[in-house]
């Protein structure tokens, strides 16, 4: 009995090759996207780090020991808002001159938007010398906040102090709040919240400032 010749292979259908293709680059596709999704995912988790690490690292003082502190390093409970608004909000050219114009702008943002007494903004600084220490608080409000409490927590130290109307939102005002002693070297806590239920929108808070006493009068 003779050698029965291989049978031929056949090419698979047009259509079959086609499909395959078409899964192929589909899957390609998903999996560009998941590793985009993968780096965004990474980068806002870096950045979400970085600014949790920056609001729990102690505020150190100015040469004069003077301590500002200011909502770009503060940790905030409640549904507070920061504004300006984030970077990725504005619209504007990436240049290295904006660059550090939102910078600029991201250090120097308020916040606002108090609407529950237990809403607080709250931070932790190390004086670098002992002694009696002004505090004030930079806010702007309407006629609404005009009789309102504001509540300053220093370590055990709880500060009060009657608010009034600063003519708007746009225009702010100083106001001394009271004194307390501090220890140099010791790490403290601050918080500020409403003393009772704010009414409306509250105060837009700008900074806490805490001066030595002997320290160059600043506002």
């Amino acid at each position: 009995m003779g050698l029965q010749p291989a049978p031929k292979t056949t090419d698979p259908p047009q259509s079959l090759s086609s499909g395959s293709r078409i899964v192929r680059g589909v899957s390609e596709v998903v999996v560009a996207a998941l590793v985009v999704l993968a780096i965004a995912g990474g980068l806002s988790l870096i950045a979400r780090w970085r600014a949790e690490s920056r609001a729990a690292a102690p505020i150190v003082p100015d040469a004069a020991g003077v301590l500002t502190l200011r909502p770009y390093r503060a940790t905030i409970t409640g549904d507070l808002k920061r504004f300006p608004t984030e970077l990725e909000a504005q619209t504007a050219d990436f240049s290295y001159t904006h660059g550090r114009k939102v910078l600029a702008e991201r250090q120097e943002r308020k916040v606002g938007g108090w609407t529950a007494a237990e809403a607080s903004v709250q931070w932790q600084f190390t004086p670098d010398r002992s002694g009696e220490y002004k505090v004030r608080v930079r806010y702007a409000g309407g006629d609404d906040v005009a009789g309102s409490t504001i509540r300053v927590d220093i370590g055990e130290v709880s500060l009060q102090k009657s608010l009034e109307s600063t003519g708007g939102r746009d225009q702010w005002a100083s106001l001394p709040v009271g004194r307390v002693d501090l220890d140099a070297g010791r790490t403290y806590h601050l918080r500020v919240q409403p003393a009772a239920t704010p009414s409306n929108h509250w105060i837009d808070l700008d900074y806490i400032k805490l001066m030595p006493l002997e320290a160059p009068a600043s506002r």
